[in-house]
């Protein structure tokens, strides 16, 4: 009897082996095909091309030229208004800085006045030039001449030397600026190239827009001078020998003098001191010269 007999088993088991191995097989084979989908996913574009019998195309290794990224920066800016004001306020920047060793430089501010002439016959016995940063409000035109007509370097001061109105916007300076200008032009045919700021480039009433300010009158062309020395001659009731002082104590280690002054109408002791400063500095071998933009300048430093 075949069921039950040792043939039976046999081919029982023949047909077990059979089934093991078709089902391993379909395993490997369904294995495959999930793996090409995987890793070899056709793209949409070849997809198309095997539909419709195309061409295949080549890989592109790197996106056309016209979809290249773009890395540059295209920054929108335009200009400020007071950029575009005053279009005769600019100045005509030196070639280059002319060096100069054991120089004075010699400046007035708040001029001038009936102080002025004193100090101008002074230098003129002394036989020394200097630079007057004048205020031209109300300044008297035949004085402003007279600098220029002596050979000395007259700048811009401002016109009115209101710290609240002129530091009150980049604008309201250049305003200011613009009034100077042409006070000192019409007076002397000299178009003014050097400012000396009210107080300094920095100081507590321009805070907030001194790097805006400055950045703007360098752009125009202009040169603004600070100083190194002080004569500290705004103190009140200040004696010539303080004053002649304040000069020499802080020469050393200087090479070249920006010494701040004042020409306004008090200064009375300034114009007493200031022979022995002149006649001093020359015995420790200091020429003197006046300021001309081609005289690098002495700028105070921005607060870190």
């Amino acid at each position: 009897m075949y069921l039950g007999s040792v043939r039976f088993f046999k081919h029982v088991i023949y047909l077990t082996m059979t089934l093991v191995v078709g089902a391993a097989l379909l395993g490997i084979y369904t294995l495959t095909i999930q793996l090409n989908g995987s890793f070899f996913t056709k793209t949409a574009g070849a997809a198309a091309a095997e539909e419709f019998n195309l061409p295949p195309q080549e890989p592109l290794l790197e996106p056309p030229e016209e979809t290249q990224p773009d890395n540059t920066i295209t920054l929108n800016v335009t200009k400020m208004d007071y950029q575009q004001s005053y279009p005769e306020l600019y100045a005509v920047p030196a070639e280059q800085f002319r060096s100069g060793t054991k120089t004075a430089y010699l400046t007035f501010d708040d001029g001038p006045s009936a102080r002025t002439p004193e100090i101008l016959d002074i230098l003129k016995e002394h036989d020394v030039k200097a630079t007057f940063f004048v205020l031209t409000k109300d300044s008297d035109p035949d004085i402003l001449r007279r600098i220029v007509e002596e050979g000395h370097a007259i700048g811009i001061h401002t016109h009115t030397h209101r710290y609240g109105e002129i530091y009150a916007s980049v604008e309201a300076f250049l305003a200011d600026l613009q009034a100077a200008y042409e006070v000192i032009y019409r007076a002397t045919s000299v178009k003014p190239e050097i400012v000396r700021f009210p107080g300094g480039s920095i100081n507590s009433y321009n805070r907030g827009i001194y790097q805006e300010l400055i950045a703007e009158v360098l752009r125009r062309g202009f040169l603004y001078y600070d100083w190194n020395i002080s004569t500290v001659d705004t103190l009140p009731n200040v004696a010539p020998k303080e004053v002649v002082h304040n000069v020499l104590a802080n020469v050393e280690g200087k090479d070249n003098l920006f010494i701040l002054a004042h020409d306004s109408s008090n200064k009375k002791n300034t114009a007493k001191a200031l022979p022995e400063i002149i006649t001093s500095l020359k015995e420790l071998g200091y020429v003197f010269d006046k300021i001309d933009n081609s005289v690098e300048p002495v700028v105070f430093a921005y607060p870190q």
